[in-house]
């Protein structure tokens, strides 16, 4: 049901994509018929796979500008720059061939004040936030927990209990958070905002000419590592949101609410493509916006395979595709009335839903691949984020990741579906056989 596509010849052959780690992004544009140029900090095998040319950031890498990068190596062609997520904006700055994200957008997106404006017209909260202004006003926030939060930072590298007598350390050199040293708490890139106990979700949407879709809402997982406690281990869906524990008979309208969000913000900032929305729901029902991220998101790849399976995506086509058509195109309609109609009739189904998790290292040493063949149940699980055999990893460092595939239960739970279904016990047991690996 894929309709030809019929700007074909205005977008580019190739893309510079720029983030923490690029693989799936990659492997997306390349399935939409775009050679890739991957710049990211791990060059994981699959990565590299998926790239007609990677540029690894190493050791001093914080220095340079995209330019600097690239200025010495002839396989880098001019092409268009896309952002999907893990480094500095600064790297996006002045450069004229950049397509998404605008750092002034991705800037304005921080502001809480704005953010909580644009929630409230759509009956949602953002927490209690306080700036670095509002910090040497104060000297002390009210009383209650709170987590301090570096400005530039993602997948929860940069996310810290606030103690007051005791100023922590943000970053101890992790991987994904390539950054100069920590700054104080009163630094100007860190806000301290109110922690709500609660279920944290991500919704996706799509912004296209004229109109913004929800394309899925994910449950967000995260692991507890040394001082980082709200690191980003995996997403689940897209879920059926009426099934949800959380979806109180007041807030079975939070798909609605989060769509008016969703319009507001997209007109508001003129967004195009993908872009996704951090929430928390509370015991109350009490839907919390948390941030909002004007890119390729780490659940994006779920969502692919989600509209690849309903066919929505066709052979030909990828999410990736759809994103940068509309970044370029902004005069054209990317998704034809048919795949709107699939979207829609599959937003809030009991299709199969997908589970993705991030692992960490669990003691330092190495993991040979080769290994992961012995752990059972594997003809359903597919590993991601593959570490070259040279890698040494610290602990708490991320190892690579499991993807599967899930269907929904008459209890309401989840198993995988394949070869031989997976239970939750399973495929705990699996995460441990794997976590196991490292010598």
């Amino acid at each position: 049901m894929q309709p030809p596509d019929m700007q074909s010849a205005s977008l580019p052959a190739s893309v510079i994509l720029l983030g923490a780690s690029v693989r799936a992004a990659a492997q997306s544009a390349r399935r939409g018929g775009f050679s890739v140029i991957g710049v990211d900090l791990f060059g994981d095998l699959d990565t590299l796979a998926a790239c007609h040319h990677h540029v690894l950031l190493t050791e001093g890498w914080q220095n340079q500008s995209i330019n600097e990068l690239f200025a010495a190596d002839p396989k880098t062609p001019r092409s268009p720059i896309v952002g999907v997520g893990g480094l500095s904006d600064r790297y996006l700055n002045c450069q004229s061939q950049v397509i998404s994200p605008f750092p002034a957008v991705t800037q304005s997106l921080k502001d809480p004040l704005l953010l909580d404006d644009l929630a409230k017209q759509c009956g949602l909260q953002v927490p209690e936030t306080l700036s670095h202004n509002d910090m040497l006003l104060r000297h002390h926030p009210p009383s209650g927990r709170w987590l301090k939060k570096k400005s530039r930072s993602s997948g929860g590298t940069g996310v810290v209990w606030y103690k007051e007598s005791s100023p922590e350390v943000i970053n101890r050199s992790s991987s994904l958070n390539h950054t100069s040293p920590s700054e104080s708490p009163d630094s100007p890139n860190f806000h301290l905002q109110r922690w709500i106990a609660g279920r944290n979700y991500g919704a996706t949407f799509f912004a296209d000419k004229d109109r913004v879709l929800i394309l899925g809402i994910f449950r967000s997982l995260f692991v507890h590592r040394g001082d980082r406690p709200f690191l980003y281990a995996g997403s689940v869906g897209p879920i059926d949101w009426s099934a949800e524990s959380t979806a109180t008979e007041a807030r079975l309208s939070l798909p609605a609410s989060l769509s008016c969000f969703g319009d507001l913000i997209a007109k508001k900032f003129q967004l195009r493509g993908l872009f996704n929305v951090d929430f928390i729901v509370d015991a109350n029902g009490t839907c919390w916006i948390l941030e909002v991220n004007p890119r390729w998101t780490a659940a994006s790849e779920l969502i692919e395979r989600r509209l690849t399976e309903t066919g929505a995506i066709g052979s030909s086509d990828s999410l990736m595709r759809w994103h940068i058509r509309a970044l370029l195109q902004h005069e054209t309609r990317v998704l034809c009335r048919d795949q709107e109609e699939l979207l829609a009739r599959h937003a809030n189904s009991t299709d199969p839903v997908w589970i993705k998790q991030v692992l960490y290292a669990s003691r330092p040493g190495k993991f040979d691949l080769r290994d992961v063949d012995t752990i059972s149940n594997r003809s359903a699980i597919e590993f991601a984020d593959l570490p070259p055999p040279t890698r040494n990893h610290r602990r708490g460092e991320p190892m690579l990741s499991m993807i599967a595939r899930l269907v929904p239960t008459a209890d309401g739970t989840t198993l995988a579906k394949h070869s031989t279904p997976i239970r939750p016990s399973q495929w705990r047991r699996a995460i441990q056989e794997t976590l196991a690996k490292i010598k």
